[in-house]
């Protein structure tokens, strides 16, 4: 019997004194929900959300490209790299990647500055001055 003409006891089994059984389309693998999305189970149904780092509706989901803004970069001072899903941060030759994933170190990370200035990287070379 096509979908269309199913019978709500055929799609949720009925339990005496109870009314029909929620089936739980997501634990049984039987969603449509995209590999990248999340299955939601919901009486009578489920909802497909796509992960973070995704866009699209849940049945079909596409990587985001957090590098394709120049402007932003993916908030990356040198390099953005976009993987599924996520994206990371590289530095140029000569720098190092900060703890905070965004920033860049340069070689003169460890010299030390008199109090009041800070490096402030300039194109491909940096300069220390006075803040």
């Amino acid at each position: 019997m096509p979908a269309s003409q199913a019978t709500p006891h055929q799609h949720f089994p009925y339990a005496p004194h109870t009314g029909p059984v929620d089936v739980d389309e997501c634990s049984e693998g039987t969603d449509d929900c995209h590999i990248d999305a999340i299955c939601q189970n919901t009486p009578k149904s489920y909802k497909c959300l796509c992960k973070p780092g995704y866009k699209g509706e849940g049945r079909q989901c596409e990587d985001i490209d957090e590098c394709e803004n120049d402007y932003y970069n993916g908030g990356c001072v040198h390099e953005c790299i976009n993987i599924p899903g996520n994206y990371r941060c590289t530095c140029f030759d000569g720098f190092m990647l900060a703890h905070d994933g965004h920033n860049c170190l340069g070689e003169c990370r460890s010299r030390a500055l008199p109090t009041g200035h800070a490096l402030l990287f300039l194109s491909s070379s940096l300069q220390s001055g006075a803040v």
